[in-house]
């Protein structure tokens, strides 16, 4: 097979977006694919310095503009429109490299929202569109509290999901694109059902291991964890209720909250006004190796994120045995239910939420069942490789003829 792979985020040995996008060319890669990647500047460079760029099926080719690149970054309201600019710029790459490849398929993979566009779909190629995530919405009572900035951004969100479902463009290219891979059946929901028979949902992420070891939180003393960045829609104010509440079952826990951002101050004074202050850490931005350093010693991860599409955090603490706690919303409840542990209910506001987590803290045993096969029927969570057997399944044979 030769693909072309639009990844606006690759990067080995990371996690996250980045993490996904390395790991999927990896696992093409492996599978004897040769595989060209449309990547932004940064990632693209440090890809090409990297020792994988010596691998020699693997093409990288950076596409945009780096000064813009750079502005965007800084400049977070500008990210959206860079991305729109960004896939415009993919699409005349793939379109000039079609003069000199014939690929079997093109395949968008990282930050491929359901409100971002892809030109992909009016190449010759081939295109699979996925897994795209965006579509998850939660109840607006968890929102209490927000800043005025907050609310108006889950409303424009909200409405910019109505005007998706019905966009001309998209449907448009909902016909034009061979496969659809959602990661939430939320998302799956604002594609016209007459393009469900090529619509799947699967997750973004998959495993290097087979199995985890079962860990056993102590009766006391449990450290828990949350990392992420500080936005209001991650849930990290939940997570302190939760915290404060178990805090009176178990005085001698402790929480640890890793990441930064425009949250940071408001969480930290919520801290303070529930007198919890002096049991939580604060350690900003960490490196990815503490991160998984973290995630090998705390008793369980706090993840009571509102509408996150892929929950790729919760499945690399998973990977590491630590248990998690995220409630039965988007990405982070699918991944939970098909892990096999229960989501805690969403309830209807903050504290009923922060209740059902409080809970779910100081019972005897909350640690993650070890991972087993694929069962028929189920999307799979194993290996990476069963992940690209379950979203190219049929494809691959179809280019190969």
């Amino acid at each position: 097979m030769n693909v072309l792979l639009l990844a606006f985020a690759i990067r080995p040995e990371t996690g996250s977006e980045p993490g996904v996008g390395w790991n999927w060319a990896r696992a093409m890669l492996e599978r004897g694919w040769t595989v060209s990647v449309l990547t932004r500047f940064e990632h693209g460079e440090h890809l090409v310095s990297s020792a994988h760029f010596s691998h020699p099926r693997l093409s990288v080719y950076s596409v945009g503009s780096k000064r813009a690149e750079a502005l965007a970054l800084k400049i977070k309201p500008l990210t959206y429109i860079y991305q729109i600019y960004w896939q415009y710029c993919a699409f005349l790459e793939g379109k000039r490299l079609e003069k000199f490849h014939r690929f079997d398929f093109s395949h968008s993979i990282t930050y491929a929202g359901i409100r971002i566009p892809s030109f992909m779909p009016y190449l010759r190629t081939p295109f699979i569109w996925g897994p795209i995530g965006g579509g998850e919405v939660a109840p607006l009572s968890l929102f209490r509290g927000a800043r005025f900035r907050s609310i108006i951004q889950e409303f424009i969100r909200i409405t910019s999901n109505t005007l998706v479902k019905t966009s001309p463009l998209r449907i448009l290219a909902y016909h034009a694109s061979a496969r659809i891979l959602v990661l939430t059946e939320e998302t799956k929901s604002l594609i016209p059902k007459s393009f469900h028979h090529k619509t799947r949902v699967l997750p973004n992420i998959g495993t290097e291991v087979s199995e985890c070891s079962v860990r056993i939180p102590p009766e006391s003393g449990r450290v828990f964890l949350f990392a992420g960045r500080f936005l209001y829609w991650k849930g990290g104010n939940i997570a302190l209720h939760a915290f404060a509440r178990h805090l009176k079952n178990d005085p001698t826990s402790k929480l640890i909250m890793a990441g930064d951002g425009p949250e940071s101050s408001r969480w930290r004074q919520l801290a303070r006004r529930l007198g919890i202050d002096h049991q939580v850490q604060w350690l900003g931005w960490i490196a990815p190796e503490r991160l998984a350093s973290l995630m090998k010693s705390a008793d369980g991860m706090l993840f009571p994120s509102l509408h996150d599409s892929g929950g790729t955090v919760v499945f690399e603490a998973a990977q590491r045995g630590l248990p998690v706690l995220c409630l039965s919303l988007g990405g982070p409840g699918l991944v939970g239910e098909k892990l096999g542990y229960a989501p805690v209910p969403v309830g209807r506001s903050i504290g009923h939420a922060a209740a059902s987590l409080a809970a779910k803290m100081g019972a005897p045993d909350f640690s993650m069942p070890v991972f087993s096969p694929p069962r028929s029927g189920r999307v799979s969570l194993a290996s990476w490789d069963d992940l690209l057997e379950e979203a190219y399944e049929g494809l691959t044979d179809q280019c190969a003829s």
